[in-house]
This record gives structure tokens, sequence and C-alpha cells, in this order.
């Protein structure tokens, strides 16, 4: 399935004020929710792009219980015009006030009365509940999910959601992963849209990599040459060329050269054979570079 198709499929799914779970899925690392995050970001600043007005990100990684999962939702909810940024005390501020104006004032008095901390958590937390409607909610790390959360319950109560309250759903989980049998039991029950995300390496350098320098541009060629379908790899590259322009910058017996020169093509483009490597046992492959020092480096492609 090309990216265009995905693109294509996912700007209907967000334009449309039907309320559907759209479920991506493809192998670890391919750049799902970096994609998602972008293109979403990228048709919020369209208008009437999105028919929700809302949106939450969720990941399942860690969370051991509905009651969280569900809270986890409101407390990341934030108004479209937010999308991109990171929820904060602000936004939970904002949905904490949405909750109530839309309470009577008897009501919010029953909730304000409870006198210990439990019961007023409790009681809070059903009340936020109540607030989740007609949200654009994408669920990430399916496959992560804590080992006392049942997938078959999420799926449950996603299809609630879309049934009962009109909240439309992305979901992104990794394929070949354990822990999905319930997904692939259930899924023809709750998803209404599933799409595989396995982009080209052409693809996937034009998702992850914005020309916008020579050594940019130097860079997508060089993944798309080396054939690169795998986003996370594409940042260690990056970093692995500036370490070896850095280094080259500093070396003292290199004399005084302008930086300009540094990001001279023909330099640049030498500099990417020092990052593949030929594996004796499997013919050959792409260094990932996971062992390169965590630092901050001068030079910058």
């Amino acid at each position: 399935m090309s990216l265009q198709v995905i693109e294509d499929c996912i700007s209907s799914f967000l334009h449309s004020d039907k309320a559907e779970v759209l479920a991506i899925r493809g192998h670890w690392g391919v750049g799902k929710t970096f994609f998602w995050n972008k293109f979403l970001l990228e048709r919020s600043k369209v208008p009437s792009a999105i028919s929700s007005d809302k949106y939450a990100y969720v990941s399942l990684f860690g969370l051991n219980n509905l009651e969280a999962l569900k809270f986890a939702i409101f407390e990341n909810t934030v108004s479209n015009s937010l999308i991109g940024k990171e929820t904060s005390l602000e936004t939970f501020s904002k949905n904490v006030d949405g909750i109530s104006g839309s309470l009577s004032r008897k009501a919010l008095n029953a909730v304000f009365s409870l006198k210990p901390l439990k019961g007023f958590s409790a009681a809070m937390e059903s009340v936020a509940w109540l607030s989740v409607r007609k949200t654009l909610i994408c669920v990430d790390d399916l496959e992560r999910k804590g080992s006392n959360l049942s997938l078959k319950d999420t799926l449950g109560l996603i299809s609630y959601l879309k049934e009962n309250r009109g909240c439309k759903f992305v979901l992104l989980l990794n394929d070949n992963e354990e822990g999905l049998d319930e997904y692939s039991r259930y899924r023809e029950k709750v998803v209404d849209i599933e799409l595989t995300f396995a982009p080209s390496a052409e693809e996937c350098a034009s998702i992850a990599i914005s020309p916008t320098t020579l050594g940019l541009k130097i860079l997508k060629e060089f993944s798309i040459l080396a054939g690169v379908s795998n986003i996370r790899t594409i940042p260690y590259l990056r970093s692995g060329l500036c370490l070896i322009v850095s280094d080259y910058a500093n070396r003292p017996f290199i004399p005084p050269i302008r930086q300009h020169s540094l990001l001279d093509g023909s330099f640049l483009r030498s500099l990417p054979a020092c990052l593949l490597f030929r594996s004796r046992r499997s013919g050959s492959g792409l260094l990932h570079l996971r062992n390169l020092p965590d630092r901050k480096v001068s030079a910058t492609v």
C-alpha cells in the first residue's frame, strides 16, 4: 500500500463525521507514530480537515487497568489548535473547567462534598470519564500494555466510545509482536479500516527528512540509496554524519578550513560510506549506530 493511498485514506477518515476505528499496523521502527503525528499536525492546520474538535494521544505502555486508560484519555485531551504540543497542567485545567461548565451547581457540590481523598478522586474520575465525547483518540503501543490490562476489554471500551460517545479512534500497533492475539480475534467487530504501513526507502526519506540544507539533501540521497525503510535509523545516520564532520573539523593536523567547505557536496558524499558495513553472516546491512556517544556536536548536516 503506497504512502499516497494511506494519506488519502487517513484524510478521508479525519474529515468524515462518522465515528469509526482506523488501525495502522506495520513492523517495528517503520515510523507509524512519527508519520501519524506529522500528518495529523499538517492536517490540523487545514480548516475543516478534522471533524473532531478535540484530540487525545494515549500510549498503553504500562497501563494496567481500564480506569487508568479512561483517565489517561481525559488528561491527554486537547483542542485541535493544540495538536503537536505537549499536554500540561494548563491543558488539564481546561479539561477540568470544561467539566465544571457542563455540570450543574448541585452536581459539583455533591462531588466536592466528598471528604476522603479516595472518594473525591473516584468521583472526579467518574465525572471526567463522562466528559469524553466526540473526540479523536489515538491509542498507541497496544502490544506493550500492562500485564493486567486485557486487550479484549480495551477493544470493548473503544467500541463503546465509538458507538455511544461518537469518538473516532486511530490504533497504532506493531506486526509480529506478542500479545496481539485478542486483537486478531476481535478486530472485525471493532475495527472499520485497517491500513498496512510499509513505506519504501523513498517514502521513508520523504517522511523523516526535510532537505533544507545541502547536508540533509545528501543524507536523504544516501538513505534512499542504502534502502533505509526504518525511520528510527535515520536520526542515527544523521548523528553519525555530524560526529564525523565535527571530528574532521577538530583534527589538529588539518589546516584551518572555512565552515562552508565542510558542507561541500563532494566531501559530504564521501562520508556515508563510513556508516555502512558488511556482515559475514547475513551478507550486508546498515549500521544502526545505536552505540554512538550521546553528546552534542558542533557540526550540523
